[in-house]
């Protein structure tokens, strides 16, 4: 192993263990006080468009994990939609046709099957409706008075996974499924939402829109956590305005006008959706691999970030062909 490579140290400290590996060696240490709260997670995958052009996805064999993973909580959330509900795009809804198997987008003036609608709706509503059905799970779980596992809890949690992972005789596909029964029998009371290219397909109001509802999910607990990636720098941009909202929500808490005020706000930036800067952080990886945190000014994530410097170059191109046209001769 080149030298270099052996000075590398990794941490990662979370609610229940942490971990670091220097030297090339791991150490696990327990840091839990004996409590811990069982998270739901969900990873969405990009490729959840595939989604709507098969009738029985969740019959398919498919090598991506978290796409089955995704699949079997697309099918949850579809049974558990009862009659219409609007999408946080405008003039736009869905309905679950139970007979047909089938979720159709109504408009004022039309209904077609999720399989014919723009790529932008097929990557966006499976996204939607299974951060909204586990959002709302999770809530209802912390709602019934347990707000975490007691240490006895955790205790047979832990042997349970044990067995399981111990189990030579199960496939992987069985040991996923059987962690997966485990864990549905204790209360979860946190949704870790990890999002890969929320922005897919979509027009930027319809980023905006999205990020919205995400965040408004996120904010149902306090324990909840969403991790986005992306390309876009929308997203980015909306993020800075969605916590400029709430920076501005706490300053109309001490006004005259806090009322008529707080209504302006919301007409503008959903309170429900609104971010403290505390609680966000944006890492940025550049071409070389290396990743480090965007700086902010008073809690706004900078706009000097690779995503802007990319629509930077562009005006720099579009300015520098300006300027040969102006050379040629009238």
């Amino acid at each position: 192993m080149p030298e270099n490579q052996r000075d590398i140290a990794i941490e990662y400290r979370g609610d229940a263990y942490s971990m670091r590996y220097e030297n090339e060696c791991l150490v696990i240490n327990e840091v839990s006080d004996g409590s811990y709260r069982l998270p739901q997670i969900m990873y969405v995958p990009a490729e959840r468009n595939f989604i709507s052009y098969v009738k029985k996805a969740i019959e398919l064999r498919l090598s991506s994990e978290s796409l089955k993973e995704f699949l079997v909580e697309f099918e949850h959330a579809k049974q558990s939609i009862k009659g219409f509900f609007d999408l946080p795009l405008a003039d736009a809804g869905i309905e679950y046709d139970r007979l047909n198997d089938s979720l159709n987008l109504k408009g004022e003036s039309y209904k077609i099957h999720l399989s014919e609608a723009s790529s932008g709706y097929q990557s966006l509503v499976p996204l939607y409706l299974v951060s909204r059905y586990l959002s709302a799970s999770v809530q209802k779980q912390s709602e019934s008075g347990q707000e975490s596992m007691s240490g006895e809890e955790l205790k047979r949690f832990r042997r349970g996974v044990e067995d399981i992972l111990r189990n030579e005789d199960l496939t992987e596909e069985q040991r996923r499924l059987a962690l997966s029964v485990l864990s549905s029998k204790f209360n979860k009371t946190s949704f870790v939402n990890i999002v890969e290219e929320p922005e897919q397909n979509l027009y930027p109001f319809s980023q905006w829109k999205l990020l919205e509802s995400l965040l408004e999910f996120n904010n149902r607990n306090s324990a909840n956590r969403l991790i986005l990636t992306t390309h876009s720098p929308y997203i980015i941009n909306y993020l800075s305005i969605i916590i400029q909202g709430y920076e501005l929500r706490r300053k109309i808490e001490g006004s005259e006008k806090a009322g008529i005020l707080r209504e302006k706000l919301n007409s503008v930036v959903s309170k429900k959706s609104l971010v403290s800067p505390e609680d966000v952080a944006i890492y940025e990886l550049d071409a070389k691999g290396s990743i480090k945190r965007l700086l902010d000014f008073e809690g706004i994530p900078s706009d000097r970030n690779l995503l802007n410097v990319m629509l930077e170059q562009g005006n720099m191109i579009f300015d520098a062909l300006l300027e040969i046209e102006e050379e040629l001769p009238l």
